[in-house]
Formats: C-alpha cells, sequence, structure tokens
C-alpha cells in the first residue's frame, strides 16, 4: 500500500532567480525542492521503519514495510499502525 499527500507535486517549491531581472519582472523559476529525513527509527530486524519527514515547514511522519509506504502521517497515526501491527514503537532502534 503506498499513499502519498495529494500535494506531493506541487508543494514545497520555492522561488529562483533564472536571470539578473528581478522577479517582479518575470526572472524567477519555480524549483521543485523534495522532502529530507530528518531522522528515523526502525525495529532491530529493520522489518519496520518510522521516518521524520521535513519540507519547507511541513514536518510529518512516513512509515515504511516492505515495500508499502505510508505517508504524511501524525505521530498518534504511527502509534495507532505499529500498535495493530503488534510493532512495539519503544523497542525500536535509531536507523543507521
Amino acid at each position: 500500500m503506498s499513499t502519498t499527500h495529494p500535494w506531493d507535486q506541487t508543494a514545497g517549491r520555492k522561488l529562483q532567480r533564472s536571470s539578473s531581472q528581478p522577479c517582479e519582472l518575470g526572472g524567477c523559476s519555480v524549483a521543485t525542492v523534495g522532502p529530507v529525513i530528518e531522522s528515523a527509527i526502525q525495529t532491530p530486524d529493520g522489518t519496520w521503519r518510522v521516518e521524520v519527514v521535513k519540507r519547507g515547514r511541513d514536518r510529518w511522519y512516513r512509515i515504511v514495510h516492505g515495500d508499502d509506504v505510508i505517508d504524511w502521517l501524525a505521530l498518534g497515526s504511527v502509534e495507532r499502525i505499529l500498535g495493530e501491527a503488534g510493532v512495539d514503537l519503544g523497542a525500536m532502534v535509531d536507523a543507521a
């Protein structure tokens, strides 16, 4: 199951100079800035991974389990999903 935010393709854009003209005169272009993984924890066997993701001022959690990625989660959702799967969040270790 792969879930991404509906604005994933357009969020996190910033203005970047494309010429010596001021932005007001059309001298700027839009560049996509991708998300950055700030930190991550995982089960000792690496089966489950929780990432803290940031893009611009937005910060969210992502769960990775095999080929499944669940994105744009709040902490409560991470706790609920891992709990339902029988994963002890307290037993997770820092991911390398």
